[in-house]
């Protein structure tokens, strides 16, 4: 009866993990696709920066405090987080000059892939940046897949796609 119990829970965990996914890479991908390609890019590139302002606030953990997250502190952390980002996106816009091709299907797949790397960088911050574990925690394989380990190579990813998306 265990084994059914544990089985049944990955199996629950992961279709929750693909819910979650999925809707991060629909509004990522919907956000590239209404508002253009030079936007999507630029929220990529402005992800970095944010990341590193936000890891270098002075006396951050002592406001919150560190002995215990609640989900409380998890949601002022990424509103923060978002105030930082906002701003960032914003100028890097103004520097980024590029649009979708004018094939539909070519702009869905760019839309795609850029949605993926919105997707590959939000999820890896989750882990090292602002730890979101209070708020969901994701199935093993996840965490195995976005582990500290990888980081770099989660950091890298979205830099080759933007190499092979340019015009």
């Amino acid at each position: 009866m265990d084994a059914l119990q544990e089985i049944a829970q990955s199996v629950l965990s992961a279709s929750s993990d693909v819910v979650v996914l999925g809707a991060i890479f629909a509004v990522a991908t919907s956000y590239g696709l209404f508002f253009g390609k030079g936007r999507a890019v630029s929220l990529i590139l402005a992800l970095y920066p944010t990341a590193l302002i936000f890891e270098l606030i002075p006396y951050f953990k002592d406001i919150l405090g560190t002995v215990s997250e609640t989900s409380g502190d998890v949601l002022v952390k990424a509103v923060i987080f978002a105030i930082i980002l906002l701003p960032l996106h914003f100028i890097i816009n103004h520097f980024i000059f590029t649009d979708f091709s004018f094939s539909r299907i070519r702009k869905l797949f760019e839309a795609g892939i850029l949605g993926l790397s919105v997707l590959a960088l939000l999820i890896a911050f989750s882990y090292r940046v602002i730890d979101i574990s209070e708020l969901y925690n994701f199935s093993s394989g996840i965490d195995t897949l976005f582990a500290s380990a990888n980081f770099f190579w989660w950091l890298l990813a979205p830099f080759v796609v933007l190499t092979f998306l340019r015009k």
